[in-house]
């Protein structure tokens, strides 16, 4: 028996490898093709197509987004799955796509705390948590 775990933990660690090595336009193309197929109603409201500065800056955090960030972004919180979905749908390793999301984060972030709306009378010098929270900008 202890023959069959050792080979079963082998294959598991191959596979475990070989899911990682499908390049970054080859995980960006299966995700998008992905969400070409989805039906509008299922999406949750698209990333950055409110009005005002909020949206303008979101679609610029966009635009510079290496496609497989951006496509990460928009399966996570468009289509709202977990990073546990994301894996296992497109063949990618739970911690690229945890890297890929913090990074999507962290640029929808740099291009929020530029333009951070600020609170007039008390407390206007430490902002809402919601205001600074960079997933209530992309949702907002």
């Amino acid at each position: 028996m202890p023959i069959f775990q050792r080979v079963s933990r082998f294959v598991t660690c191959i596979l475990f490898q070989l899911r990682n090595l499908a390049s970054d336009e080859r995980c960006a193309s299966r995700i998008e093709r992905y969400l070409e197929q989805c039906v509008p109603g299922e999406m949750a409201e698209p990333i950055g197509v409110g009005g005002g500065e909020a949206g303008a800056r979101i679609r610029r955090a966009l635009a510079t987004m290496p496609p497989l960030t951006r496509a990460v972004l928009a399966v996570v919180v468009g289509r709202r799955m977990t990073v546990a979905q994301v894996s296992r749908r497109f063949g990618m390793s739970e911690t690229r796509v945890c890297w890929h999301f913090r990074r999507a984060i962290l640029i929808v972030a740099e291009y929020g705390a530029s333009a951070e709306p600020t609170l007039g009378g008390v407390g206007a010098d430490q902002p809402h948590m919601h205001e600074r929270d960079p997933l209530r900008l992309l949702l907002w």
